[in-house]
């Protein structure tokens, strides 16, 4: 089962849903290749997170289209960054969000492993200047919630700037002020 379904509704426009962890059963690539010419981006997320290096690929690819994410329950570590190149992010008000350290899946002897470790410290900056830029924080209070692995509900998320507006399961809709 991949982790992404990707459908195209019509011409330059393609809903995309993120509902298994990033990177496993199919490489980012295929991802990208199989969005095309998709300049609009419906995107869906219920997703635990996954290989950081797939969120980053996403996010990159993301900001040359224009996306707009719903969070319907979980985006944690890799989904959320991948999910911060949209233009708007709402959620329902039961999501949780995940505020990740980074992680790859490694595979390997000592040496590859080693390599992967080290790689993960310029991912770690790439997350702090992604959420910064998102919630318009010093890069101090975004090391802060790295340090850890955070989970903020869907109204820290909303306080925080992580998403614009809240949705409730009877439509309500909460925005930041």
């Amino acid at each position: 089962m991949n982790w992404f379904a990707i459908t195209h509704k019509k011409t330059g426009h393609a809903q995309v849903n993120l509902f298994g962890e990033l990177g496993v059963g199919a490489p980012v690539e295929d991802f990208i290749a199989e969005l095309r010419d998709a300049e609009f981006v419906d995107l869906r997320v219920d997703c635990p997170g996954g290989d950081a290096i797939t969120g980053l690929k996403i996010h990159d690819d993301f900001q040359l289209r224009h996306v707009e994410a719903n969070i319907l329950g979980r985006c944690g570590s890799a989904s959320l960054i991948a999910t911060l190149a949209a233009k708007k992010i709402s959620c329902i008000d039961s999501a949780r969000l995940l505020i990740p350290q980074p992680a790859v899946f490694a595979f390997g002897n000592a040496r590859c492993l080693r390599e992967a470790a080290d790689n993960l410290d310029p991912l770690a900056e790439r997350f702090e200047l992604i959420i910064a830029c998102r919630t318009v924080r010093p890069i101090a209070a975004v090391r802060a919630w790295l340090s850890t692995d955070t989970f903020l509900s869907a109204q820290e998320a909303l306080e925080a700037g992580l998403v614009a507006e809240l949705a409730g399961w009877s439509g309500r809709r909460t925005s930041k002020p």
